[in-house]
């Protein structure tokens, strides 16, 4: 399970629609476009990767189960070697 970090904030702006994670600790300033908001959202909601890669393989024809899979798991780690995202164990 993942959660952005507390001095992180997923924002959008408002004249452009474009998605941001925001680091107010250190001002890091990271774009994400429409896939990486979609992941962040299913992560921090707390779904898995085998759900978002269900959900992209329903919208989209072409693309492998494993290449969406592991686009998704650099991606995350991109984000937590970043430290906008904190891993947390399951309860």
């Amino acid at each position: 399970m993942f959660r952005l970090n507390d001095t992180v904030f997923f924002e959008t702006d408002k004249e452009t629609g474009k998605k941001y994670l925001i680091d107010t600790e250190d001002g890091n300033l990271f774009h994400l476009n429409e896939t990486a908001a979609l992941l962040l959202d299913f992560v921090q909601d707390g779904k898995g990767i085998d759900e978002y890669a269900a959900f992209v393989l329903s919208h989209l024809d072409g693309v492998s189960p494993q290449t969406i899979r592991k686009d998704a798991e650099l991606y995350i780690t991109l984000l937590l070697d970043k430290g906008f995202l904190i891993q947390e164990e399951k309860p």
